[in-house]
């Protein structure tokens, strides 16, 4: 599968952690840095986090449970240095997400009321947690 999908799929990088899946999310002004830098792995798409969104309730429908795990590329570069890896290789961003703090990252779905996962100012239920999604 290419485009949005290979994207979503690379800047979304998936481990098992205590029963929960944990997905790597650079949040909204992460990904435009992400972006700036790796241009050629993190698009610019507007429909990024709605098709995140979209992926996360059909794993929750299936019984799934998910953290979010607001990664930064800062943080991802100096993992990758420290690491000897590189940070657009998919293992080094799963060991990075699997590095990161439980208490830093965010239960998916937030509260209704909650800061949206999404690193936007908005509450969830106005955000990316609208009804209608889709």
């Amino acid at each position: 599968e290419g485009g949005l999908g290979a994207l979503l799929d690379r800047a979304a990088r998936r481990s098992r952690h205590q029963g929960l899946e944990r997905v790597l999310i650079f949040q909204r002004a992460e990904r435009v840095e992400a972006h700036r830098r790796w241009p050629d792995d993190y698009d610019d798409d507007p429909g990024h986090f709605t098709e995140v969104e979209r992926r996360r309730r059909v794993h929750a429908e299936a019984g799934g449970r998910a953290l979010i795990v607001p990664g930064t590329v800062a943080g991802l570069i100096a993992f990758a240095d420290a690491h000897g890896g590189s940070p657009l290789d998919e293992e080094t961003r799963r060991r990075y997400c699997t590095s990161i703090p439980d208490d830093q990252a965010l239960p998916w779905p937030p509260a209704r009321n909650a800061p949206c996962w999404c690193g936007s100012t908005a509450k969830y239920k106005k955000c990316c947690g609208r009804p209608g999604l889709g």
